[in-house]
């Protein structure tokens, strides 16, 4: 009966002498799940995604990472930099309990400088805003103090509890909310928030309770069991800010904690912020002045990595502010200002006007400072002017007196209104943060550079020479203040390619956008480079491995083949034995032993089968007594037969003392065990110890000496019987009396056999092996009979085999045997050909997802344009690889793809593969969402489909009785013709195969003629399927990318009765105005005309985005479109633009329509979308050049416009650096460069 496997057998083998148990699956298993578990910790620290900081790939080999931070060091560099810089000019005194307390906090990134010397304090039961352009280190600030990274000097105390040695507890105490929601998107808002107290370690009563007060707070109480996806971007906002509060956080550092949010979501967190104040340490980082002059108590701004300056919001307003501003508006009195104009006798109204305010001026400025002396014109325009007053103790008790007699005196300077203001933190945050950024800020100089700018000091005169550069980059508000924002390069812009040329240059820069892109994309370089490399010297390799069937070699028979040692018996019996016989059993114990394994010019190899030096060792066994006594009762020394074993079970089971008492043996020079079974019952000892686990598979064979016969030889006819028979027959016959009697009777004599060889014929040599051993002894023992000095060790037979010619059943058996390699050839080449075409795939999907495509389209490039331009660096792209495979190909000189014809077959078919599955691609990309998901999920799809089309066909067609399979393989080999990887995987199939079966014939058959791969029963039908299918496939993309199949107003019908009942006046004026001026008299440069958009389908729910909007737009107007979180805003750009289509309604660009005329429209547009369209690995200067070769603007123009814009914009310090490292203003100013890029006559900016 079976066991199984059970507890007490999970360490024995299902067959004896096998070491390779069920327990060490087990134990390889978990051995397993350790490497791939300290793979993923690895991986996930040097590649943590979007929303970590990744390690160096060398990190577990540092001290920092098993010892932690050296805090002793950072502590010494601090003490060495001396106390806290403190500015006490630009700080406010201290007040309060101190929460968070950072000192001379400084931060590298190899070279380059991200804080300085930070050190500042934020209080308890304060909100303190942390001010500071993008890039000026606050984000640094928040990595070091969460403990995410260290700092390079300097240490920072939360709660007076050190990050560098208590963050475990700071973490605890510490909530942060970074400026992107990070949450789960399959837990609940109330999992959220239980989840995150847990980790802080509260206790279950305070999480229940606060869980319950935060959902209450933040009017979420209904949306508790509702996922995170099911939640608005405010809804959003306010759980990530809840996370920061969770847990009891005593210090919360809120990053931009209204980014995106509408006003009514952004007041809702206000009021959270503001409720869970008390107790608490708070610190947020804004771009919202607004917001940070009401929320905070104090405020701290950051340049360049230091601090500039910490302090309430009136402390900075009175110290860095241009004081009050007084503006005081006039009215000219008609009667005077004809009677000004008759005087002036002048036509210009605007002069007469201008010069009549400025008398009004100056006597009101003479009246003014007859209170404040000091006081300052800052302008004048138009019948306004204002004032700037110092703001002092001093000046602010004159109020009262000078405002009250203006009041008086209104009517005398002509005074319409007047109104007093404080400065703005606007103000003066553009005069603090607004630092002349030099590399010494923000570089530190490695020892080698310091020596170089030494040495080109000795050399250089000392001059003071300007930075033109950072001139420019910190005068950009003075310049755009004083000039339109196109003035510099919009004559450049006039200039503009057309027709052909135009295209071409569109061409080209799609070509030089993607080799930045690619040169830069080191997983671009691992799918298109390595991996194929990988996988063709995979086959390579399997290939060069596998044996010759040409030129089979020799074999040479011997016993070793099996495990070591080799058990071997041999019996000489005492009585009546040959002396030959006992010669050559002494030849089995003295050199060279066994064979020719140890003879002076063996053909061995001595690594594989050496000899042992050592003196030749008998071993003795005693006789064990129980043994003895078994044997002696059954009577075995007469009989010699012991005790029978029992088989009733599957193996068979021998009692003690079968096979006879123990053995001695031998050790030969060979390293064999040579049992010496004088006495012996060889049958006996054979057949009862066969299952001994010892002896499996490790005895083969062993010699039997007989004892020595009376007759040396026995005739079977003898010479008279022959001449006998030769008497009875017709003596007639001639040919019979030419008979011999004396030499036909030898051939019937017979020797009685002296000794016996014993094989086992499971070794399947083992037979020729014993006997050759056999015969090396016969031999020695001979020549030492005649000789007893001479040297045996030159002496040996070795017995050798050589392959037969092959018949033709073995030529079909080699022909199948390699065609499973040439399989496993083309599978390995679909493998490797599978990930480039996926590599593209990742491209088109981040270009579409993050809009860049569509910006690209709005910038005038057309989609046909688009995708050949596309298809042509992908289609170049490709051809790289697959050369590098072909030299791999020639390097190896593998026959079958690199011979004559199928050289030019091979490249062949591997360019048609990329020029087919390409474009197949373009038209995939639509079905993704994810760049990573689309890569992965289209690599499997393709090696799936090259697989299972290839190795399908080639199994059906191996089976030759079925005809009915016969047919269906005939049919499927037609219908896997659609597929490019099919194509591939067979085409390499059938032309390795025909080369095949065209040396086999030339080599067998005379006159035979090769077959050539191309014709189209071979190769010649897949390279034309491939051909049509990159037509198609590439025709379907551009069908796709136009909505050949989509109707232009989409597939939903638009509701009726979407006016609204409660209109208000002003929109319907606008409405009426629009409907009753259908020719545009009024001259809008943008009309929109009963816009209106529906999502949804036919018969599916719909969601009205946009109803009916009518509103038109003039030249020069700055038109602002307000609304919360999904009121259609975003919408109505992406209708406005092309992007998607409109469900009812129009809307004129310059007169043209979206609908009918959209390359018209996208001529005239410029467009800065929502979230940032750009492309991560380029710079700020090739998007730039990018988009101005897609605006058609002439080469020679392009530099002079790309420089303007990015010094009016603030990014000539980041221009030639890649988006990746941007903060996110960077980000925006650079979507706002784009948009200006083409000068156009109107400006779409969704933010």
């Amino acid at each position: 009966m079976a066991k199984g496997i059970q507890w007490f057998n999970i360490n024995q083998s299902i067959k004896p002498n096998d070491t390779f148990t069920f327990l060490h699956c087990i134990i390889m298993m978990l051995i397993d799940s350790v490497i791939y578990m300290l793979l993923t910790i690895y991986i996930e620290n040097v590649f943590p995604g979007e929303y970590g900081i990744p390690q160096v790939w060398y990190y577990p080999f540092t001290k920092t990472y098993w010892f932690g931070f050296d805090t002793k060091k950072i502590r010494q560099r601090t003490e060495e930099m001396g106390p806290p810089v403190n500015q006490n000019e630009n700080v406010e005194k201290e007040l309060g309990d101190i929460g968070i307390e950072i000192i001379n906090l400084s931060k590298y990134y190899g070279n380059k400088m991200a804080l300085k010397n930070l050190s500042i304090k934020f209080y308890r039961n304060m909100i303190t805003a942390f001010l500071g352009r993008n890039g000026a280190g606050k984000s640094t600030t928040w990595s070091i103090l969460t403990g995410l990274i260290p700092p390079s000097t300097g240490t920072a105390y939360i709660d007076r509890y050190n990050i560098l040695t208590d963050i475990k507890i700071v973490r605890q105490r510490l909530g942060f909310a970074p400026q992107y929601n990070i949450l789960f998107d399959l837990l609940t808002v109330k999992e959220h928030l239980e989840f995150f107290s847990k980790l802080k370690d509260a206790p279950n009563e305070l999480i229940q309770s606060e869980t319950e007060k935060m959902l209450k707070d933040l009017i979420l109480e209904k949306k508790a069991e509702n996922y995170s996806t099911e939640l608005s971007g405010g809804m959003k906002r306010k759980l990530s800010i809840a996370i920061a509060f969770i847990g009891n956080s005593t210090t919360v550092i809120l990053d931009e904690p209204t980014a995106g949010v509408d006003p009514f979501a952004r007041r809702a967190i206000w009021d959270l912020i503001l409720k869970y104040k008390p107790k608490r340490t708070i610190v947020l980082s804004t771009h919202h002045l607004d917001e940070a002059d009401l929320l905070s108590d104090r405020i701290a701004i950051i340049s360049s990595g230091e601090l500039k300056c910490v302090g309430t919001t009136m402390y900075l307003k009175r110290k860095y502010g241009e004081g009050y501003n007084l503006i005081i508006e006039l009215i000219t009195d008609e009667n005077e200002y004809r009677q000004q104009q008759q005087e002036n006798n002048s036509n210009l109204i605007t002069n007469t006007n201008s010069s009549l305010n400025s008398i009004h001026f100056s006597k009101l400025t003479e009246f003014l400072r007859k209170y404040m002396f000091d006081i300052r014109v800052k302008e004048e325009h138009g019948n306004q002017i204002t004032y700037i007053i110092v703001d002092d103790v001093e000046h602010t008790r004159i109020f009262p007196i000078m405002l009250a007699d203006l009041d008086e005196n209104k009517t005398k300077y002509h005074i319409k209104n007047y109104g007093l203001s404080n400065s703005s933190l606007e103000q003066v945050f553009l005069r603090v943060a607004d630092e002349i950024k030099r590399p010494e800020d923000y570089e530190r100089l490695s020892s080698k550079k310091k020596i170089q700018n030494r040495i080109r000091k000795l050399f250089t005169k000392h001059e003071v020479v300007n930075n033109p550069t950072n001139e420019n980059e910190n005068n950009d508000d003075q310049i755009q203040m004083n000039t339109r924002l196109s003035d510099d390069w919009s004559p450049y812009t006039a200039e503009r390619y057309s027709g052909i040329h135009y295209i071409a240059i569109q061409i080209m820069g799609l070509i030089i956008k993607r080799f930045h892109r690619t040169k830069r994309n080191r997983k671009g370089f691992i799918a298109e480079i390595l991996l194929p490399i990988f996988f063709i010297l995979l086959a390579m390799l399997v290939i060069k491995l596998s044996p010759n069937q040409n030129e089979p070699p020799m074999l040479i028979l011997h016993p070793w083949y099996w495990n070591k040692p080799n058990y071997i018996f041999q019996s000489l019996s005492t009585d009546d034995t040959s002396l030959i016989s006992k010669s050559i059993q002494q030849t089995f114990t003295q050199p060279p032993s066994l064979g020719t394994r140890c003879i002076k010019t063996t053909i061995f190899n001595k690594k594989f089968y050496p000899c042992m030096n050592k003196t030749f060792d008998y071993v003795y066994i005693p006789t064990n007594s129980d043994v003895m006594n078994v044997l002696n009762n059954i009577n075995y020394n007469q009989t010699r037969i012991s005790p029978e074993c029992d088989c009733w079970e599957k193996m068979q089971t021998c009692p003690m003392g079968s096979g006879g008492p123990a053995a001695n043996y031998d050790i030969t020079q060979t390293g064999d065990i040579l049992y010496d079974l004088q006495g012996y019952n060889i049958t006996d000892w054979l057949i009862k110890t066969e299952y001994n686990i010892e002896y499996l598979m490790k005895r083969f064979g062993g010699f039997e000496f007989l004892l020595q016969s009376v007759s040396d030889s026995y005739d079977i006819i003898n010479e008279t019987l022959i001449n006998q028979i030769i008497n009875i027959t017709d003596l007639t016959n001639q040919l019979l009396s030419m008979i011999n009697s004396w030499k036909i009777a030898p051939l019937f004599r017979i020797f009685p056999p002296r000794v016996s060889v014993w094989y086992n014929n499971k070794g399947w040599p083992s037979s020729v092996a014993f006997l050759n051993i056999f015969n090396n002894a016969l031999l020695r023992g001979l020549l030492l009979q005649d000789n007893s000095s001479i040297d045996v060790n030159d002496y040996g037979i070795t017995t050798i085999n050589h392959p037969l010619p092959e018949t033709e059943r073995q030529l079909d058996t080699d022909l199948q045997s390699r065609s499973a390699l040439e399989m496993f050839t083309a599978i390995c080449i679909i493998f490797a050909l599978a990930f480039i075409p996926a590599s593209f795939l990742v491209f088109l999907i981040d270009e579409r997802i993050t809009t860049s495509k569509h910006l690209q389209f709005v910038s005038g490039l057309k989609g046909i344009t688009y995708w050949c331009g596309n298809f042509l660096w992908d289609l170049t792209n490709y051809c790289v690889s697959i050369a590098i495979c072909m030299i791999i190909f020639l390097i190896f000189n593998i026959e079958s793809y690199v011979y004559k014809t199928n050289f030019l077959c091979l490249l062949l078919l591997l360019f048609l593969y990329g020029f087919a599955l390409i474009p197949l691609m373009y038209s995939i990309n639509y079905f993704f969402k994810t760049p990573s998901t689309g890569f992965v999920v289209i690599s499997c799809i393709n090696i799936s489909i090259g697989l299972i089309t290839t190795i399908s066909t080639f199994i059906l067609e191996t089976i030759d009785e079925e005809i009915d399979l016969k047919r269906i393989n005939n049919i499927l080999m037609k219908l896997f013709l659609i597929f490019p990887h099919y194509c591939l995987g067979r085409g390499l199939f059938d032309m390795s195969r025909i080369h095949a079966t065209n040396v086999f014939r030339l080599k067998y058959v005379s006159g035979y003629v090769p077959i050539s791969p191309f014709q189209m029963d071979i190769v010649g039908r897949n390279l034309l399927s491939l051909f049509f299918q990159g037509i198609i496939f590439f025709l379907f993309a551009i069908l796709a990318q136009y909505r050949f199949f989509i109707p232009d107003r989409g597939c939903v019908r638009t509701p009726k009765n979407l006016k609204s009942l409660n209109e208000d006046d002003d929109v319907a004026a606008e409405r009426e105005r629009i409907y009753s001026d259908p020719n545009n008299t009024s001259y809008d440069v943008l009309r929109m005309v009963d816009l209106v958009k529906v999502y949804g389908w036919i018969f599916g729910k719909n969601f009205i985005a946009v109803k009916q909007t009518c509103v038109g737009v003039k030249q020069g107007e700055c038109f602002g479109l307000l609304g919360i979180n999904g009121s259609g805003k975003s919408t109505t750009f992406k209708m406005l633009t092309g992007e998607i289509s409109m469900t009812d309604g129009n809307a004129y660009v310059n007169n043209y329509s979206v609908i009918k005329q959209l390359d018209d429209v996208r001529q005239n547009i410029g467009y800065c979308p929502q979230f940032d369209a750009l492309d991560l690995l380029l710079t700020a200067r090739e998007h730039l050049y990018f988009y101005a070769r897609l605006c058609g603007i002439k080469q020679k123009n392009i530099p002079f416009i790309a420089d303007c814009l990015l010094k009016r914009l603030g990014l000539t310090l980041w221009a030639d650096r890649p988006v990746k490292q941007y903060s996110g203003g960077n980000k925006r100013k650079l979507s706002t460069a784009i948009s200006l890029i083409g000068n156009p006559t109107i400006i779409f900016m969704d933010v």
